[in-house]
């Protein structure tokens, strides 16, 4: 890496050639520090038509941070299946219950070693129902023991988003967006059938 004062930005070399010579290309690149998770804005990249480049342009001094990390992003996102409440069947099978109406009250998203989380429910446009977002951003404050000032440390949690909506409506789905990790271990839903009869939940 090299720091240019006059510009007041940082070269760095890639390992890896960049061959698209677009303005977005900057846009999908991210550059941070290891230790902390500062992330530095990317400010363009050298590349000349026809030719594959690898220096990337970044601002403010970051010459001689050996910490630092460069990388691609790209979005990673898990959409759950539909819930359904299930019996034992005359064959001594489970089947969906799909008479009446069944509700989903909430889900509930586990995860560990998790720095970063977005838990989304998205309704159809029919619905005329708001989307509700969740984020998981790590604790702010460093109170986890053994996390330095200034570190993002890596959390074992759970995150709860509410659904109040039948079963089959919302669009339910995690995504990350960043470089932070993320390790989901499990998911839990409530669910409450109503048919004419009984009230199952």
């Amino acid at each position: 890496m090299v720091y240019d004062a006059g510009t007041g930005l940082t070269t760095i070399t890639a390992e890896w050639y960049i061959s698209e010579h677009t303005n977005r290309v900057a846009d999908k690149l991210v550059v941070f520090d290891s230790t902390t998770n500062i992330t530095y804005p990317v400010t363009a990249y050298h590349a000349s038509t026809g030719s594959r480049e690898n220096k990337v342009l970044v601002t403010g001094n970051i010459a001689s941070n050996a910490n630092i990390v460069l990388g691609m992003k790209y979005p990673a996102t898990y959409e759950f299946s539909k819930q359904y409440i299930k019996r034992g069947s005359a064959d001594g099978k489970e089947v969906s219950i799909t008479d009446g109406r069944t509700t989903n009250k909430w889900v509930e998203i586990y995860f560990n070693d998790t720095q970063h989380l977005i838990a989304t429910v998205a309704f159809p446009s029919y619905a005329k129902r708001t989307t509700s977002t969740k984020t998981f951003n790590g604790n702010p404050d460093n109170t986890i023991t053994g996390v330095r000032t200034g570190e993002q440390p890596s959390e074992t949690q759970s995150l709860r988003t509410s659904v109040a909506a039948r079963n089959d409506l919302p669009t339910i789905t995690l995504s990350s967006d960043t470089h932070q990790t993320v390790t989901v271990t499990g998911a839990s839903f409530e669910l409450m059938h109503t048919s004419r009869t009984s009230r199952t939940s």
